[in-house]
């Protein structure tokens, strides 16, 4: 329905529509997001309103159609854009232009390279994570500085600050640096590639995350489905299959 209906719809093509393109790129130059989101999550909302149907027809009897569409998730994503652009009437500016930290206005949000140049996203987001990350670092001035005693006066000092995070943190490699934030327990994250992914220790350690999926040359590990049952586990099925395999099986059925 609507006036779009006639129009072929592309992943691509509802992310610029939509603006989450124009939000996840720059200025000029607005940018894809890097998977393939917005194909998953319009059928993953099906399936939550099939889900919703299913309990409604057990309880009325009746069932009812649905419809999720491309256009509208990613509509929807954009929510909250539209609501500051309805409030303020500002316009919205992408992701890529903004301070990391003053998006949520936290004093210390943001990307920092270790010694060995790896990037670590550091997140503090209250009082105790600030006390423990100087606990940890040995950083008794900062701890006790006036202009650093809550996150309204880190964020007023995101300018000095975060330069003299840089400089603490900088002294360690990346695997020390995250060990030590794991033990202040401080919001952190390293920047992966999807490569960086199958050295994960919980994805390795964790026997359905991964799932041994045979292709023509090789076995290789590609994830499950991004949740947990006590009733059931994840596996493969069926193998992908192979040039015209199957075919007198599917056609007898």
């Amino acid at each position: 329905k609507g006036p779009y209906a006639h129009r072929p719809a592309l992943d691509e093509v509802v992310q610029m529509m939509g603006g989450i393109a124009y939000m996840t790129g720059l200025p000029d130059q607005p940018l894809r997001i890097g998977a393939s989101v917005t194909d998953i999550s319009a059928a993953t909302y099906g399936v939550i309103g099939i889900l919703s149907a299913l309990l409604q027809r057990n309880q009325t009897g009746r069932g009812q159609r649905l419809t999720s569409g491309l256009f509208e998730t990613v509509v929807f994503w954009v929510g909250q854009h539209l609501a500051h652009f309805a409030v303020t009437g500002e316009p919205s500016q992408p992701m890529s232009v903004r301070k990391m930290g003053t998006r949520f206005r936290w004093g210390v949000f943001d990307l920092f390279r270790a010694a060995d140049g790896k990037q670590i996203f550091i997140g503090i987001t209250s009082n105790r994570h600030w006390k423990t990350f100087c606990a940890e670092f040995e950083q008794s001035d900062l701890v006790s500085h006036p202009d650093l005693c809550d996150n309204e006066a880190r964020t007023r000092s995101r300018d000095w600050l975060l330069p003299r995070v840089q400089e603490i943190v900088g002294r360690y490699d990346s695997r020390e640096l995250m060990n030590k934030l794991e033990k202040a327990q401080v919001p952190y994250a390293p920047v992966n590639t999807p490569a960086d992914l199958y050295d994960d220790p919980y994805l390795k350690g964790h026997k359905n995350r991964l799932l041994a999926v045979d292709t023509d040359n090789k076995t290789v590990r590609l994830p499950a489905l991004p949740l947990e049952s006590g009733e059931f586990e994840f596996s493969v099925r069926k193998q992908p299959p192979r040039l015209g395999e199957h075919t007198r099986e599917i056609l007898q059925e």
